[in-house]
C-alpha cells in the first residue's frame, strides 16, 4: 500500500538523544507501527528500501532543472528532457558497466514507454540514455608489503629497511586507507597548484587505462615544461631587435609546426580522449616554438595557449595577457598581419582578453597559410631523407642534397645509395648486376623510396 502523496516524505526518526542499541532500536520499531491510510488498521512500515543505484538510474533527468515548479505534474521537466537527452557521455568505472550504468539503461527503457498525462509525450524522448561510455582506469598507489605477516608498512623508513632486508615486497595497487597508498590532491595543489597538479594527472596515462601513481615525478616534469614554456616569451627587447621580421616568414614557419599540433590535439581531444597525447604535443610544439625568431615565438604560443587552456586554465589565462602586451610592442604592419582574419582562425584574437573565450584553433581549408608554410618548408630544406629498400627489405636511410623545393632525380638518389655504406654493405658487384629494376618515389613530405629489384 503507497503512502499518501500527502505524507511524503516519510522522515526517520531522530536518534540524537538516544544512546544505548536497544532503545535506538526500540524507537526504530514504534516508528515501523503506523495506520494502514486505506482501512485504518494497524500496519507496518516496509523498511526494505531500493539501492541507491537504483535511486541514482535517474539522476541525470531530475538534474535537468532545479525549479520543481517548472514541472508539477511529472518528476522531471519534460520539455527539458526532449531538448537535452540523450547524455552525451558516460565515465566510470569498470564496476559501473555490471550496476549503475545497467540500471540506468534499464529504468531508461521503462520511462521511455511512459506518456505525459497533459502533452502525450513520452517523458524520455530516447530508449538509450547515452550516447558514448568511457571506463576510467584505476589509480594505483605503492604499497610495501610484509612478506611474511602480508601486512602493509605504513612508515617511510621501516618500509626502506624492509626492501633493503628482502622481508618485504614493492607493489603498486588501489589506493586505500588500509594500504597506506592513499595521495591527498591538497598537498600536490600546495606545493605545485592547481595546474601543475591537473597536467600530472591526465599526463600519466589515457583515461582508459590504470596508472602508477608517482607524485615527484609527475609533478615536476610537468613543472619544468611550463617553466620553460613561460620563459620561451620573447622580452620586449627581443621583440625590438626582431621589429625587422617579415610577416610572411613568420607565418609560414609558424603554421607549418602549428598545423599538425593542432590537429592531433583535436583528435586527442575529440575522439580517443588521450589526454596524455594532448599534453605529449604540445610539449612538442614547445621545444619547436623555443628555436623560432622572437617574432614568430611570439605567433606560435597564442595558438598553444588555446589548446592548452582547458587543462591549465590559470597559467594560460596568465600568459595570454601578457602576450597581448607583448604584442602591442610590434610595429603596425607586422601587427596587422598577424592579426588578419585567416591568422585568427587558428592563433586566436587578441582583442578578446580572455584565453577562454577564444574559438578552438581551426586549421582548415585556409589556403594562403598553407602556402606561405609550403614555401617556408622548401626554404628550409637543404637535404632529403631516402628510405633504402634492398630487394623488398628496408636497409636504413641516407640523406641527400636538395634543391629547395625541387623534386629530387632517381639518378642522382641511386649514384648517392651506391657511394653510400649502405650501398658498399648490401650491393656487392654481384648483386649489383642481378640489380632488375629500380624504383623510386618522391614524396610529398620532400622524402623519397628508392627500392632495388633485385
Amino acid at each position: 500500500m503507497p503512502v499518501p502523496e500527502s505524507e511524503l516524505p516519510v522522515h526517520l526518526p531522530s536518534l540524537d538523544d538516544v544512546e544505548d542499541e536497544a532503545s535506538k532500536r526500540e524507537v526504530m520499531e514504534r516508528w515501523a507501527q503506523t495506520t494502514c491510510p486505506s482501512c485504518g488498521g494497524p500496519a507496518h512500515r516496509d523498511t526494505d528500501t531500493l539501492d541507491t543505484f537504483v535511486d541514482s538510474s535517474w539522476y541525470f533527468l531530475r538534474f535537468l532543472s532545479s525549479d520543481p515548479a517548472s514541472f508539477d505534474n511529472t518528476p522531471w521537466p519534460v520539455d527539458e528532457a526532449h531538448r537535452f537527452m540523450p547524455v552525451s557521455e558516460y565515465i566510470g568505472g569498470v564496476e559501473h558497466a555490471v550496476l549503475h550504468l545497467l540500471y540506468a539503461r534499464f529504468v531508461t527503457h521503462f520511462l521511455h514507454t511512459l506518456r505525459d498525462a497533459d502533452s502525450q509525450r513520452r517523458l524520455v524522448p530516447c530508449p538509450e540514455p547515452f550516447e558514448s561510455l568511457l571506463t576510467q582506469g584505476m589509480v594505483l598507489g605503492r604499497t610495501v608489503k610484509c612478506r611474511e605477516t602480508g601486512g602493509y608498512i605504513s612508515d617511510e623508513a621501516d618500509a626502506a629497511r624492509a626492501l633493503a632486508s628482502g622481508t618485504a615486497e614493492e607493489k603498486w595497487e588501489k589506493m586505500s586507507k588500509s594500504k597506506h597508498n592513499g595521495v591527498d590532491p591538497l598537498e600536490l595543489v600546495e606545493a605545485h597548484g592547481a595546474d601543475i597538479t591537473r597536467l600530472s594527472v591526465l599526463f600519466a596515462a589515457p583515461p582508459d587505462m590504470s596508472l602508477e601513481w608517482d607524485s615527484d615525478r609527475s609533478a615536476t616534469g610537468c613543472a619544468r615544461w611550463i617553466e620553460r614554456l613561460w620563459k620561451s616569451l620573447p622580452s620586449e627587447t627581443e621583440l625590438r631587435d626582431d621589429h625587422g621580421a617579415i610577416a610572411t616568414e613568420v607565418l609560414g614557419s609558424v603554421y607549418g609546426i602549428v598545423r599538425p599540433a593542432v590537429e592531433t590535439t583535436h583528435r586527442a581531444f575529440a575522439d580517443s580522449r588521450s589526454f596524455n597525447v594532448a599534453i605529449a604535443t604540445l610539449m612538442k610544439l614547445s621545444n619547436e616554438i623555443r628555436e623560432q625568431s622572437p617574432a614568430a615565438r611570439l605567433l606560435a604560443v597564442r595558438p598553444l595557449l588555446m589548446l592548452l587552456a582547458p587543462m591549465a586554465p590559470h597559467i594560460c589565462a596568465e600568459l595570454w595577457e601578457r602576450v597581448a602586451c607583448l604584442n602591442a610592442t610590434l610595429p603596425d604592419t607586422l601587427r596587422a598581419e598577424l592579426e588578419a582574419p585567416d591568422v585568427t582562425t587558428w592563433a586566436g584574437n587578441l582583442d578578446v582578453t580572455d584565453v577562454h573565450a577564444q574559438r578552438w584553433p581551426c586549421v582548415e581549408s585556409n589556403a594562403r597559410m598553407e602556402n606561405l608554410a609550403d614555401l617556408a618548408s622548401a626554404a628550409e630544406r637543404t637535404t632529403s631523407v631516402v628510405a633504402v629498400q634492398i630487394g623488398g627489405k628496408m636497409r636504413g636511410t641516407i640523406e641527400v642534397a636538395a634543391d629547395g623545393d625541387a623534386p629530387l632525380s632517381r639518378e642522382v638518389v641511386e649514384e648517392a645509395v651506391l657511394a653510400s655504406k649502405i650501398g658498399s654493405r648490401h650491393l656487392d658487384e654481384e648483386r649489383r648486376e642481378a640489380i632488375k629494376r629500380v624504383v623510386f618515389v618522391n614524396k610529398k613530405d620532400g622524402s623519397a623510396l628508392i627500392n632495388f629489384v633485385l
